[in-house]
């Protein structure tokens, strides 16, 4: 067993693990815009605004988080065959993994925005947390798609050792949503002012962004 540090192999390992950590924690960054500048409206829509984003983002993770489980196989599939220099069947892993992730994602999508109702009244009987709640909890739920299809390009690019990829789009999709949420939260620019829904649908539109780049 060789317990040296290779400096060589630790600069990689740093390399590639760099952009993954500033891609993940960019992410983390779209629900505390949310959090903040849902906290700049008036407090009777930034109170129990607030208090639905608790659980809504929970919800979202629970169903987006399951889906991306996929990203484990196509990291570890896509390594094989581009270590084993067979670049074809490199690709035939995304595209298999991109079947399986839209296929789940979108029923996933669909359903979630239909009982999204639902699932908020049995957490919660504020209606205030209620009627600000489901809509914004809505469209989160239809950027489950774009989530869940980016992790399986984002693995498969890991899986080639481009982990640059996903943290550049991560990057401009976090600036696109802080100013679309300014936008449609406040109403700023000429779009209208959609509160806490707006805050949603900014959020959904920056996903499908960051999945186009």
């Amino acid at each position: 067993m060789q317990l040296a540090v290779d400096r060589t192999l630790g600069k990689r390992i740093v390399s590639l693990a760099i952009p993954v950590v500033v891609a993940m924690v960019s992410q983390t960054l779209i629900n505390q815009v949310d959090h903040i500048l849902i906290g700049r409206l008036p407090a009777s829509e930034s109170i129990p605004g607030q208090a639905a984003l608790g659980p809504s983002l929970i919800l979202l993770w629970m169903v987006g988080g399951m889906l991306a489980a996929i990203s484990v196989g196509t990291q570890a599939l896509t390594a094989r065959r581009f270590g084993e220099n067979d670049h074809s069947r490199a690709g035939q892993v995304l595209f298999n993994s991109l079947v399986v992730a839209a296929a789940t994602s979108a029923v996933a999508s669909v359903l979630a925005w239909v009982y999204a109702p639902h699932i908020l009244h049995f957490i919660t009987k504020d209606p205030d947390e209620l009627r600000l709640g489901v809509p914004y909890l809505q469209w989160r739920m239809a950027g489950v798609f774009s989530m869940v299809t980016t992790i399986s390009y984002k693995s498969w690019f890991d899986g080639l050792g481009r982990t640059r990829v996903h943290m550049g789009a991560a990057i401009v999709m976090n600036v696109i949503n802080f100013f679309l949420n300014i936008a449609l939260i406040f109403g700023k620019w000429g779009f209208p002012a959609l509160g806490v829904t707006g805050s949603g649908m900014a959020s959904m539109i920056s996903s499908y962004i960051g999945l186009g780049l």
